[in-house]
């Protein structure tokens, strides 16, 4: 009987992959609805709710998992766990994916301190006190100014001040998410407590650090001591900790992501200077701030262009990602001024100096109650360090329009691999093409061979044909003044339109690279050169050198980056003139759930715009294009939401809920 019991679980099947493991498999994702909220603005960031029934045992250490919080936690998780923030520029929408609920609106007041750019965008973040764990929030930033609203409550909690720039990206702490990090244009970080009230000004007199020879706090202005003398805002939230940028060791340029570390107090964050910093933070106390301006690592070595966002993937290994670039062939010679272009690219690269900077005994010391407020490196750490090294890569397609940056979010849990949705936005946001001259050369005639494929090797997004199973490569860019209508001829003969595509890209899997820290000025005896071996061939291939100019130690362009396609597809709604006057002022919000064949309003009366016909519309104008701006992938990894221009909302869910693993 034994026998036969251990022949039947040796015949057993073996589980199956996930899907983002096997390359081979198709993605399970289907499109579950399409969303179309009715504003003047353009949408253009999106933040899913992040936590799930199991985080609070991982929040704050576990220390808030008691019986009476788990209540109130399943509690607020049933209000607010297929909840997505989208942001337009003064509009703010908190949506619901699976229930039928009217959005929560949030306008952003309108104020005029800094000029804004096109890269400026309101951001948002889920931020939670530990004094109110089943009353999350929404941190959102606009310009230089920080708003707290709270959702259940429906209203405004604070305000917050500080920067002297734009902010340009929000980070909340993964443990602690009281904690939250606020980069910006002004070359600074600021962290923030959600626990502490904000800073009175003139009214608390030792907020600020004593600055040497003095021995009294400093009661300068913002430059010098850090906090104003007017006060910091209302309500809820301080700044505690400032990453300062200079010569000294900060950045040097518009800081424009940061992420923290899990375990360690660390935080990472990634500039226009091309450098990624790694900064400790440890706050000295609740009332005092804290200045930094030497990380413990610094590095503008591995990318060669601006670095948009960076993100730890476990306790030392990084990912950070970078947009096409314009280099010089010959840097060297400053008359030489021939350039060319450099793909962006994905990196995940090792910090080597975790363990030094926190060795074993550092757990153990902390679990007695023992911290080290000041951790310092030396001058290689926090100028040019060296102590990394690069594990994969992947390159994007080359961009000629440098406004143009490839839009990556990453998803990454305790149960789900690392991955990376990109989205490569056809163009800039804009509402109307202007009208031509007359006599003027038009691209129309080429329009047609540009914007087509293969149809051999098109399928319908649904379809899990053969072709569709295959990891394919991320769309090439088309030149920014002719915005892409991707066309795609099915196997039944129909023609169908497409937003863009989302690409799925595992991170684990991404192409595997040799160590490569060489500086960019000078060879090395250890490097191979290129004279003898490759003499005869016309394009010597040694890893390492350049391609452009073989005497620089400059790496190649790495390989493209290869994933699951995900193609949006666009309705009738999509390919139609819409009134301006029709432009929804009372803000409806359309719904069009996949096979119901019906787009209704939440009223469930139908929908309330009206539509012209192309063939009914003057030829003199263009319609409004449909095109993806991001997409991030949410709710346990089984949802994947992506945004478009003219308030278009595609939700993609894995058919039948099946699990990540």
């Amino acid at each position: 009987m034994e026998g036969d019991e251990l022949e039947e679980i040796t015949d057993e099947q073996p589980r199956a992959l996930p899907w983002y493991r096997d390359p081979d498999s198709h993605h399970p994702f289907r499109l579950y609805k399409k969303m179309t909220i009715g504003s003047e603005e353009h949408l253009r960031s999106l933040v899913l709710f992040p936590w799930d029934d199991h985080s609070l045992n991982t929040l704050w250490e576990g220390s808030l998992a008691t019986e009476e919080n788990l209540t109130k936690w399943h509690g607020m998780l049933n209000k607010f766990r297929d909840a997505v923030v989208v942001c337009g520029d003064t509009e703010v929408y908190i949506l619901w994916l699976k229930r039928r609920k009217h959005p929560l609106k949030i306008t952003i007041p309108e104020h005029k301190e800094i000029e804004l750019i096109h890269a400026d965008k309101t951001r948002a973040a889920w931020i939670l006190s530990p004094n109110a764990i089943d009353e999350p929030c929404v941190a959102l930033s606009r310009g230089s100014l920080l708003w707290i609203y709270n959702p259940v409550h429906k209203g405004l909690s604070s305000y917050l001040r500080g920067h002297g720039g734009a902010i340009t990206s929000l980070a909340v702490h993964p443990v602690v998410p009281n904690l939250f990090c606020s980069t910006s244009r002004d070359h600074t970080a600021r962290i923030y407590d959600l626990t502490l009230t904000p800073h009175r000004g003139f009214k608390d007199r030792d907020v600020n650090p004593h600055w040497p020879p003095g021995t009294l706090p400093s009661r300068a202005g913002a430059p010098h001591g850090l906090h104003m003398n007017e006060p910091e805002g209302e309500g809820i939230g301080r700044c505690i900790v400032v990453l300062m940028g200079g010569r000294s060791g900060g950045h040097q340029a518009a800081v424009l992501n940061a992420s923290f570390h899990p375990i360690y107090p660390v935080i990472a964050t990634c500039g226009i200077d091309r450098c990624i910093k790694i900064w400790h933070v440890h706050p000295r106390n609740s009332k005092q701030i804290t200045r930094e301006d030497k990380p413990l690592f610094s590095s503008s070595r591995i990318h060669r262009s601006r670095v948009l966002s960076v993100r730890w993937l476990n306790h030392e290994i990084l990912m950070s990602h970078s947009p096409s670039s314009t280099l010089r062939t010959d840097p060297l010679d400053p008359e030489k001024r021939d350039t060319y272009l450099a793909p962006g690219e994905i990196v995940v690269w090792k910090w080597l100096g975790l363990n030094r900077f926190f060795p074993p005994e550092y757990d153990e010391l902390r679990s007695q109650g023992k911290t080290q407020s000041v951790l310092r490196g030396c001058a290689s750490d926090y100028q040019e360090s060296s102590s990394f090294t690069m594990l994969a890569n992947g390159s994007f397609p080359e961009l000629r329009l440098q406004l143009i940056s490839p839009s990556v979010h990453l998803y990454n849990s305790p149960t789900h691999d690392p991955v990376v949705t990109c989205v490569i936005p056809a163009g800039l946001p804009f509402t109307k093409r202007a009208k031509e001259p007359e006599g003027s050369q038009t691209r129309s005639s080429g329009k047609s061979q540009s914007v087509s494929v293969d149809r051999d090797k098109t399928a319908d997004s649904n379809d899990t044909s053969e072709s569709d199973q295959q990891p394919q490569r991320l769309g090439s860019a088309l030149p920014p003044d002719e915005p892409p209508a991707f066309i795609k001829t099915l196997s039944n003969g129909e023609v169908k339109r497409f937003a863009g595509t989302v690409t799925l890209v595992h991170v684990p899997s991404l192409p595997l690279r040799l160590p490569s820290r060489f500086p960019l000025d000078k060879p090395t005896d250890s490097t191979p050169e290129a004279s003898t071996a490759e003499a005869d061939d016309p394009n010597p291939k040694l890893y390492g050198l350049s391609t452009i100019n073989p005497g620089l130690i400059e790496r190649d362009n790495p390989p493209p980056i290869l994933g699951w396609t995900l193609d949006v597809p666009l309705d009738d709604d999509d390919l139609v003139y819409e009134s301006s006057s029709l432009s929804s002022a009372d803000d409806r919000m359309q719904i069009d759930e996949t096979g119901s064949g019906k787009t209704r309003g939440l009223n469930g009366k139908g929908k309330t715009k009206e539509h012209v016909s192309r063939a009914a519309q003057d030829s003199e104008e263009e319609p409004i294009k449909v095109r993806l701006q991001t997409a991030a992938m949410g709710m346990g990894g089984k949802v994947i939401v992506v945004l478009g221009t003219r308030g278009r909302i595609w939700v993609y869910r894995i058919k039948g809920g099946q699990a990540e693993t």
